[in-house]
């Protein structure tokens, strides 16, 4: 990532080697996988998070990053059955926790999504140390859900992430 807000992409992650992971934690720092079989069309992996049995499935990024006035993120994710994701931003001392919501397909499908920080109250200059994705798993069954193509960009328009195609 860069230190100061800039027209384009900043960082993405789309997972298709190993080490594209290095960055991402899941629950209880358990490092996640790279499933690289079994890929969307057009892509060699996606990140798996999970499964755990824990009240949250997560992963987490750990790479500050200063939101700028046009800064956006985009994700593709999916997860057997649907369900709701969150993403969430923060900053060192977790005191500007903001997150939001998104509907994942109950077919088990990938969906793409993209959002401006601006819209969840975050103000340019901000710097924000955390990005994570989350599931709440209320029944503690083990649960997991896969992501890809994550970007962290700036600019307007804003540029979707890379759609997945479907399996």
């Amino acid at each position: 990532a860069r230190s100061q807000p800039f027209a384009g992409i900043q960082t993405s992650f789309d997972f298709e080697k190993m080490d594209s992971a290095a960055l991402w934690k899941g629950q209880h720092e358990t490092r996640v996988k790279v499933i690289l079989k079994d890929g969307a069309v057009g892509s060699q992996g996606f990140l798996r998070a999970g499964p755990h049995v824990y009240r949250w499935v997560g992963v987490r990024l750990d790479m500050p990053f200063v939101a700028g006035a046009n800064t956006w993120i985009g994700f593709s994710a999916r997860k057997s059955g649907g369900g709701r994701i969150k993403a969430m931003l923060a900053d060192r001392r977790q005191k500007k926790n903001v997150s939001r919501q998104f509907d994942l397909p109950a077919d088990g499908s990938w969906a793409t999504f993209r959002f401006k920080l601006s819209w969840l109250g975050v103000t340019s200059g901000t710097t924000l140390s955390h990005l994570s994705f989350y599931i709440g798993n209320p029944v503690h069954a083990p649960l997991h859900f896969d992501l890809d193509n994550i970007v962290i960009g700036s600019g307007s328009p804003m540029e979707p992430p890379r759609a997945v195609a479907k399996l």
